[in-house]
């Protein structure tokens, strides 16, 4: 299976941007993590590519239909497959940051300035949600 193409997703910021946000997302994760390279090689790369347009596909359902746990079981169930591979809580909680920050940087009209935020407000929550969970004692 394949992500979704962006041009496919509900939100109007994501099908413009989409794709640009995704390859904020990947150009980070191999800047902050340039051991990723070493380890997983190329086909690191393209799942790491594809990962991008996953989360996103995720995020849109969650906001289309105004449920954000959606997103939040979507994150638990792929910290569980991706720490049972190697890949650490804080590598999935970066690339939901970097989507955020992906989505900040791209132009946006007025009219979508608030579901901007609402997207970028989820990835950040879950992103934080992630990091917890892995405080002893949370």
């Amino acid at each position: 299976m394949r992500p979704k193409p962006v041009s496919q997703l509900k939100s109007p910021l994501l099908r413009a941007h989409g794709d640009t946000v995704a390859r904020h997302c990947y150009e980070r994760c191999y800047r902050t993590w340039p051991e990723l390279e070493a380890r997983y090689g190329e086909r690191g790369r393209s799942f790491v590519a594809e990962d991008g347009l996953w989360h996103l596909e995720h995020l849109d359902a969650a906001v289309a239909v105004q449920i954000p746990q959606l997103f939040e079981d979507y994150a638990a169930w792929l910290v569980g497959l991706l720490e049972a591979r190697g890949v650490g809580r804080e590598q999935v909680a970066g690339a939901f940051k970097f989507l955020a920050e992906g989505l900040e940087r791209v132009e946006c009209p007025e009219e979508l300035q608030e579901h901007r935020r609402e997207l970028v407000a989820l990835l950040l929550d879950t992103a934080a949600r992630i990091l917890q969970a892995a405080t002893p004692g949370t």
